[in-house]
């Protein structure tokens, strides 16, 4: 089956769509900054060394949704585990005007620039229009709850969400 499309967002910049994962969005996820799970490791894992690079210290991307786009930081970080996750700032607002909360299905992609040297990120409720036919998709990541207790596990660790 066919990975969902962005079909609720509009204005974002052109290049390569990768369609990352789907995630039902936790306290953690909302509170401390969403965790990205799924073939979002990997992608992220495999893009070019300046975009890795800026991920340690945290890469300001634009991250577009269908009610408005913010600037977020987006962080690697390694405690054992790989893991990557949006800072607070940013994207606390998304949420917010999202209408975004716990429980709620949401699909996240990367959009990268021809050259490759640019990325941000799309993110939308899940389509119930269309949630039939993605159902092969649904659970990306199984390990996605495991994800978020390693973060929080890690919180005193790591300070800097912002």
């Amino acid at each position: 089956m066919a990975a969902p499309q962005p079909n609720q967002i509009q204005g974002f910049p052109d290049g390569k769509i990768y369609y990352l994962f789907r995630k039902t969005l936790t306290k953690s996820d909302l509170a401390r900054g969403l965790i990205l799970v799924g073939n979002a490791i990997r992608f992220l894992s495999n893009t070019n060394q300046q975009i890795r690079r800026s991920m340690l210290e945290g890469l300001h991307t634009t991250l577009y949704t269908p009610h408005c786009n913010r600037q977020v930081r987006l962080k690697q970080s390694d405690f054992g585990r790989e893991f990557y996750r949006l800072g607070r700032q940013g994207w606390v607002e998304i949420a917010s005007h999202n209408g975004l909360v716990e429980g709620l299905q949401i699909d996240c992609w990367a959009v990268m620039s021809e050259q490759e040297d640019h990325m941000t990120l799309l993110i939308q409720l899940v389509d119930s229009e269309t949630d039939d036919e993605d159902q092969a998709v649904r659970n990306v990541d199984t390990e996605g709850s495991k994800d978020d207790v390693d973060a929080e596990r890690n919180e005193d660790i790591e300070r800097d969400d912002n």
